[in-house]
């Protein structure tokens, strides 16, 4: 790249292991579980999501003033010849001091390989099902994608007694408990059945 270029402030999914190879460097970068909340990161929605709004090589403190509340911010001047570690999700803004030549090798993370196979991990839901029991099985399944995720479990498959508790719960929540039908369900095809009692009443 060119002297002057700058890549802004933003972080990566990956493992990312970057090599100087001609010219230098300059790099800054913020630890995520110091700084997430200070750093002023686009929405989810946008597709910005994963930089920050704030140019932190010139800072508006006025428009983003808990930029000062950063922490554990690091400056490195990579010179030919060195290799830089970036972890995952850590915040970096990146300048070059001079023409240079780089190589970045990256390798996917733990987190990246969890959250594509969540992404792509089908629904387990039924076509004879009305819309609110849909809902309801959505809900307690990302509940427990979630769950696993955090424990760095990628099986969601949900169990028999997982949809045994997800049908007794749902029957609670809506307060059909005081149905007797309630204790004669054992199958999702029974829930359909209860709904199907109800909604004829």
């Amino acid at each position: 790249g060119n002297k002057d270029v700058i890549a802004s402030t933003h972080y990566d999914n990956s493992y990312n292991f970057f090599i100087q190879v001609y010219g230098r460097k300059k790099w800054i970068l913020f630890p995520p579980k110091d700084n997430y909340k200070n750093i002023y990161l686009w929405p989810n929605l946008s597709p910005y999501y994963h930089q920050s709004q704030v140019n932190v090589l010139d800072i508006d403190l006025k428009s983003f003033p808990k930029i000062q509340d950063l922490k554990n911010v690091y400056e490195i001047i990579l010179e030919p010849g060195q290799l830089l570690y970036v972890p995952p999700f850590h915040l970096h803004v990146v300048e070059s001091l001079s023409l240079s030549i780089s190589v970045s090798v990256i390798n996917p993370s733990n987190e990246e390989r969890i959250y594509n196979q969540a992404y792509w991990e089908p629904l387990p839901l039924k076509h004879e099902w009305n819309i609110a029991t849909k809902i309801y099985f959505i809900d307690y399944y990302i509940k427990k994608l979630l769950s696993y995720i955090i424990n760095g479990d990628i099986d969601v498959s949900l169990t028999k007694s997982d949809y045994q508790q997800i049908i007794k719960d749902l029957l609670y929540e809506n307060r059909f408990h005081q149905y007797p039908l309630m204790n004669n369900i054992k199958s999702c095809s029974d829930l359909v059945s209860v709904y199907q009692h109800i909604q004829k009443e």
